[in-house]
């Protein structure tokens, strides 16, 4: 890679995002008897803010996610958890540093009950 590229990505990625700092969200996301819910999409969206591309729950169901906010920390944010099978779970909280070590509980979705036959 040329001296040039390495110069470009080094300002894109550091200097050019507009970032006032970052605010962090993790915790674990588990389905109503306790157990963890795996590769659950959780997404942030900081009001006012860049959305984050979101991540996906590991075995354990824990999630990390960081978003770059701009000028004020004051806020909230909406956090989203998705997983087929579940219900969404959309919640808004309070930009702060308590959004760590959440548990969040997902809904599994009713089971469609099979055509009835005459």
């Amino acid at each position: 890679m040329s001296l040039f590229r390495i110069s470009l990505l080094a300002i894109l990625v550091v200097g050019g995002t507009g970032c006032d700092g970052y605010s962090k969200v993790s915790g674990v996301v588990v389905d109503g008897d306790g157990v963890p819910v795996v590769e659950a999409h959780v997404k942030v969206a900081l009001e006012g803010y860049r959305v984050g591309i979101g991540v996906t729950t590991d075995s354990a169901g824990a999630f990390h996610e960081r978003g770059c906010h701009e000028g004020t920390r004051h806020g909230v944010f909406d956090l989203v958890v998705e997983k087929t099978g579940y219900r969404t779970d959309r919640r808004r909280l309070p930009v702060s540093d308590a959004n760590e070590n959440l548990r969040i509980v997902l809904e599994r979705e009713p089971m469609p009950l099979p055509p009835q036959t005459p």
